[in-house]
């Protein structure tokens, strides 16, 4: 017998009616056949989970472990199964955006970039700038997902366009210093004397001909060329000279310059989106999908499909599946075939493929594309393959957590923490369960700051860490990093007495001129970026006075009024001593708590503390 999900359901039952018989009325499966299932488990386990007596039965020391495991195994099975369906809906993903420096000008394109973030907010929008005559390369190369850009049909096979908004090159760019730069309109004549700045007639071959015979009309035939377009803007903006734009540039010019009206001239211009016609990614159907209503003027909504609606009133575990099933996934999508997963899985072909069949069929999802030579995982295939590895090695660690418990737990776990408070209880609730559930087992508590945990893991400093979670905390693949707890950064601290204290939420202008309370870049640089990126996108340019290095002191000086410092979701329900957490406009920073642990860990008192802490950490909704 080989442990499946079926008799972690049957034995988690078990445990939780304390009967054999009230289990199986529960499970609607006869008692004789659940008794057998359990005593199997026991035998594959090689430890006594339950004892049994007159009144019912009563979970060992390493039955308690399985529990605990099987509980957690299957609250992250059910978050994986979530994550499978918005994967599924094009919810969740990546979606890389490559931008030309002119759709840039264009108040739609900004709309479209917003409404995507507010229709998908756990979609990562990756916006690129990049030239025109770059962006059909990169997207035929897989390194954009999708472009927008001028129009530079024909398009090779394979490559999708599609109109998003006409621009048409209309207007005179000079420098904001020019004479004319606040003329409503100006002539050939007036700029006859000044050079000309365009790009290589080769660079755009049909756009370029369009502008040349367009100047040519308004008697304009002689030009200087550049090779990009941010150097004909820079030389404008410099004084040494003029180029086109279109009209968009009339509201919003390139840095420096102003953009007028030029009489009699006019080039069309078309923007387009370009992706790749094969490319069935959900995440870009949905982005098209967001910038068609944008261009058409229809109201951005949250859209939930018939579909999801359906899986969502199923949540849960599916009843059917098995971990077989996830070994067959990961297998197949490996080997990229089926005969060469049965081949390693020792069964049939007919066998993977009924397998996988059940699993697409018990979790509402496509998960493998069949093609000419072979199988290749859909955007759902591929991320339920990637949480199913995770799932399997959660299971084998249970069983094998249990048979070492069953000769008992002693030791000692240090544990290296961020500041307690922001963890909603979580450390004070480890200590208190593991002492009740291994009075051998000595829990020691040490705050230490996020940066510090996984250099402190690898000197055995410290045996698990409860740390931010920072982008690229860990880069050592001898530390296992795994979510603990998710949240989001969308709010500023305040001083309860702060005159915005009061506020439903703030935007980035009530922030400008309040001093902002952070830690160094050098603390870590990558979060240090992230949040500077995020305050970009908002148009908040934070007032920095001085830097600090320590959570517990930025908080201090928040409740002094000194300034204000970011705060995550969890911290208005909650927020530290004498602030008030105030949602910030348009902020949305992912964010969280990860635990951190040595992945060789074999000490059977930390692998226990390791089980407490997944068993007894909030409980919050799955992003």
């Amino acid at each position: 017998m080989k442990v499946d999900l079926r008799h972690l359901r049957y034995f988690v039952a078990v445990a939780d009616q304390g009967s054999f018989v009230r289990a199986a009325a529960r499970l609607h499966v006869a008692q004789p056949a659940l008794s057998r299932q359990v005593r199997g488990l026991e035998r594959e386990v090689g430890a006594q989970l339950l004892e049994r007596g007159r009144r019912g039965v009563r979970l060992t020391a390493a039955g308690e472990i399985l529990r605990q495991g099987s509980l957690s195994l299957l609250t992250q099975l059910e978050a994986a199964m979530h994550r499978t369906h918005l994967a599924h809906d094009g919810k969740i993903g990546t979606c890389r955006l490559g931008i030309g420096r002119v759709a840039l000008a264009n108040d739609l394109v900004s709309r479209g970039i917003t409404g995507i973030r507010h229709r998908f907010p756990n979609l990562q929008l990756i916006v690129t700038e990049m030239n025109v005559p770059a962006q059909v390369r990169a997207v035929r190369a897989a390194d954009l997902d999708l472009a927008i850009g001028a129009d530079q049909s024909p398009y090779d096979p394979g490559i999708e366009w599609e109109a998003l908004y006409a621009d048409p090159i209309e207007c005179a760019v000079v420098p904001t210093s020019h004479a004319l730069a606040s003329a409503a309109v100006v002539s050939a004549e007036q700029l006859k004397t000044e050079v000309l700045w365009l790009m290589p007639a080769g660079s755009l071959p049909p756009i370029m001909q369009r502008i040349a015979d367009a100047l040519e009309r308004v008697g304009i035939t002689q030009w200087e060329e550049h090779e990009s377009i941010e150097s004909l803007f820079a030389l404008v903006a410099a004084g040494r000279g003029w180029t086109v734009g279109t009209r968009s540039m009339r509201k919003n010019p390139p840095e420096g310059t102003v953009a007028i009206p030029l009489e009699g001239f006019r080039a069309p211009l078309d923007m387009v989106m370009v992706w790749r016609g094969e490319d069935g990614s959900p995440v870009v159907r949905n982005v098209l999908d967001v910038l068609r209503e944008v261009r058409d003027r229809k109201a951005i909504r949250t859209a939930t499909t018939r579909a999801a609606r359906t899986r969502r009133q199923a949540a849960g575990v599916p009843r059917g599946l098995e971990l077989r099933h996830l070994r067959a996934l990961i297998v197949t999508t490996e080997e990229g075939s089926l005969s060469r997963a049965a081949r390693r899985l020792g069964v049939t072909q007919s066998g993977v493929s009924r397998q996988i069949q059940e699993l697409e069929r018990e979790v509402g999802c496509r998960l493998l594309q069949r093609r000419a030579h072979g199988v290749v995982p859909t955007y759902a295939g591929d991320l339920l393959k990637h949480e199913a590895a995770v799932l399997l090695a959660e299971a084998d660690d249970a069983v094998a957590h249990a048979r070492r418990v069953d000769r008992g737990v002693q030791g000692r776990c240090v544990l290296g923490v961020v500041a307690p408070a922001v963890t909603d209880g979580l450390v004070s609730n480890v200590v208190r369960e593991v002492g009740q559930r291994f009075p051998k087992l000595s829990t020691i508590v040490e705050e230490i700051p996020t940066p510090q945990q996984v250099a402190a893991l690898r000197a055995r400093r410290i045996d698990v860490g409860i740390a931010h979670a920072y982008p690229g905390l860990v880069d050592d693949p001898a530390i296992t990093a795994v979510r603990l707890l998710e949240d989001t950064l969308e709010c500023a601290l305040f001083a309860s007495t702060h005159p915005l204290a009061g506020r439903s939420w703030v935007r980035a202008r009530d922030l400008a001129n309040e001093p902002f309370l952070f830690m160094p870049r050098s603390f870590h640089p990558g979060f240090y970026d992230a949040v500077m990126e995020a305050f970009d996108e908002i148009g908040l340019v934070p007032r920095v006075d001085a830097t600090f290095d320590g959570l517990r002191t930025v908080w201090m000086l928040a409740a002094n009024g000194i300034g204000w410092a970011i705060g995550s979701r969890a911290q208005r329900a909650n927020p530290p001593p004498e602030l008030t957490a105030i949602p910030i406009e348009g902020l949305h920073i992912p964010w969280g708590f990860e635990l951190l642990w040595r992945r060789d860990e074999t000490e059977d008192a930390i692998l226990a503390t390791l089980g407490v802490l997944r068993e007894v950490r909030p409980k919050r909704d799955p992003v």
